[in-house]
């Protein structure tokens, strides 16, 4: 039974809550890891390269917006805990499952122009 008090959700509906919005935050994570080394020109290659102190921090701003402490109320501190296992889990597992294979050398990756101060084509280091 669900118990709904001033608009809050409780028990079965917010933990449901609660574990698709790590479902969703840890993917989107993951998404946004590769597309940044894509970016750079670099490849995602072997593990997750995230931490559970980024995950904490992702969960707890991703929670405290007020969309969903309208819905959720004040989180308890094992529900931030868990929301940011269940987060890093799922980007882990985005991750690893999309990950690039090291010996897949038939994919090419765009040079990433030399930034202020680096050594690239043309240019010599200071």
């Amino acid at each position: 039974m669900v118990d709904r008090v001033d608009g809050v959700l409780h028990d079965e509906e917010r933990r449901t809550l609660l574990a698709r919005s790590a479902l969703a935050l840890g993917e989107a994570w993951a998404r946004r890891s590769r597309e940044v080394l894509t970016a750079e020109g670099r490849r995602a290659i072997g593990g997750w390269p995230g931490t559970m102190s980024e995950a904490r921090a992702r969960a707890r701003d991703h929670l405290a917006s007020d969309s969903v402490r309208r819905q959720l109320g004040r989180l308890q501190d094992e529900e931030l805990e868990h929301a940011a296992r269940a987060t890093y889990a799922r980007a882990r597992e985005f991750w690893l499952a999309s990950a690039d294979r090291e010996d897949d050398t038939d994919v090419p990756i765009r040079a990433r122009p030399a930034g202020r101060g680096e050594a690239g084509p043309g240019r010599t280091a200071r």
